[in-house]
Parts: structure tokens; C-alpha cells; sequence
């Protein structure tokens, strides 16, 4: 066997007990990484493969030895690794707010290879989701708020829907015990599927629409279609007049 079906052989391995023994399938990754790691497998997916399950298992200082080897190998991704570095050394003392800030800024930040004026450059509005997400699970609400709206504008400037976002947004209200405040955004993110989207709302769009309507006090489970309809028929501020008047 070459040294890249060896390299990709024992990845094979180490992955498949990701699962049930991360820390052996972690020690397999390492060692592949010191004894193979000059192979192509070793520069585009084991150290990769250290960084994910390093951060993902509290495995953080062979997360760090990968990135330093990454800025080595893939001297071309340099400064993506040695963020990646920093923010698991922070994570590493604790620091998790910071160490998620430093991976924000890299990632809505245009690649190395990115070729076009940078004053044109948007994040993507599923970066912004996803860091979102990871903010509003760290508590900070400000940040996350402020990351999910230009995560809407994003979406709607290049014609998708943004309904994905209004959802997670809803949720965050829901822990804030704002279930009022939710089912507008709902209601915000069913019209917006029905104009982008091209399969209309998806049926987790009006789940998540009839838990925020329960929890604002309305227990009609026709409610949720009732608004959809509305929302469909006639827009925006009708369903969500008509929300209101439901209340009453």
C-alpha cells in the first residue's frame, strides 16, 4: 500500500470511532499526522479531522498541534490557522465568548482566494445563522440579535428567504419570554417564504409558529392555519393584526 492508502486507511479507522471512543480515534488522527504528514490525505483532512473533534471533545491541545501544523502544510490558509490557534488557547483558559468572537471575525471575512472588491464582499446569511446561534447559546442575546438581522438583510439581498433565521430568531424570543414578539416573526418568515422560497413555508415554519402561539396564550390549534392563510391571502400586517385580535 502507498502511503496515502495507509494515511487514508487508519483515517477510515480513527472515524469510525469518532463516536464510541473519541480520544482513541484522536490519538489514531495524531499519529497519522506525525507519521504520514507529507501525504495530500494528512494536508486536506486529518488536520481538519484534529481541529473538528478536538473542539467538539475538549481535546484541545492536539486541536491547537493541528492547527500549527496546518500553517505549515497549508501555508496558504496561514492566517485561518493561526486564528484557530488563538481561539482554542482561549477556549482552552475558558474564555468561550472570545474565542467564538475571534472565529466570527474570520469567517465573514473573504477568503484568501477571493478575487473581487472587498468593499462588495457580504458575509453569507448561513455563516451569520450559524454564529448567531452560537452567541445566543453563550447568552449574549445583544450580539446575537445584532448578527440575526444582518443575517436577514444578507438573505434577502441576494433573493433567498430568510425564513431559516426569523425561526431561530423566534426561539430566542421564546427564551426571552417574548411569545408575542415570536409569532410576528413567524409570521414575518412565512410571508417571506411564501415569496422566496421555492417549495413555499416548510412545515417546521408552522410548528414552530403553533409552540410561539401556545405559549402566547392561544390554544385554537387552528390558529397556525388560520394566520397562514392569512398571511398567504392578504400579507404581513393583516395576519398580524389578526394575531392580536385573536388575543383579545
Amino acid at each position: 500500500m502507498s502511503k496515502e492508502e495507509i494515511t487514508e486507511s487508519q483515517r477510515n479507522k480513527a472515524l469510525s470511532l469518532e463516536k464510541s471512543n473519541a480520544r482513541e480515534a484522536m490519538n489514531l488522527l495524531v499519529n497519522i499526522i506525525n507519521n504520514y504528514g507529507d501525504t495530500l490525505a494528512v494536508a486536506n483532512l486529518v488536520l481538519d479531522d484534529v481541529i473538528r473533534i478536538g473542539k467538539a471533545n475538549g481535546f484541545l491541545d492536539e486541536a491547537i498541534f493541528a492547527c500549527q501544523k496546518a500553517q505549515i502544510i497549508k501555508s496558504e490558509y496561514k492566517s485561518h490557522y493561526k486564528i484557530e490557534e488563538r481561539a482554542c488557547q482561549l477556549e482552552k483558559n475558558g474564555d468561550i465568548f472570545n474565542a467564538t468572537e475571534l472565529r466570527y471575525r474570520r469567517d465573514i471575512e473573504p477568503g484568501p482566494f477571493f478575487r473581487g472588491n472587498r468593499e462588495d464582499w457580504i458575509p453569507h446569511y448561513t455563516t451569520l445563522r450559524y454564529y448567531g446561534n452560537v452567541f445566543a447559546d453563550l447568552n449574549a442575546h445583544d450580539k446575537a440579535w445584532k448578527i440575526y438581522n444582518e443575517a436577514v438583510i444578507n438573505a434577502a439581498r441576494i433573493g433567498e428567504s430568510p425564513h431559516t433565521i426569523r425561526q431561530v430568531m423566534a426561539k430566542l424570543l421564546l427564551k426571552e419570554n417574548k411569545p408575542a414578539n415570536a409569532v410576528e416573526i413567524l409570521i414575518a418568515g412565512i410571508c417571506e417564504a411564501e415569496r422566496w422560497a421555492p417549495k413555499g413555508s416548510p412545515k417546521s415554519l408552522i410548528a414552530d409558529l403553533k409552540r410561539a402561539l401556545k405559549a402566547s396564550g392561544i390554544e385554537n390549534q387552528q390558529a397556525a392555519e388560520e394566520i397562514f392563510f392569512a398571511c398567504k391571502k392578504h400579507g404581513q400586517q393583516y395576519a398580524t393584526d389578526f394575531f392580536y385580535k385573536s388575543r383579545e
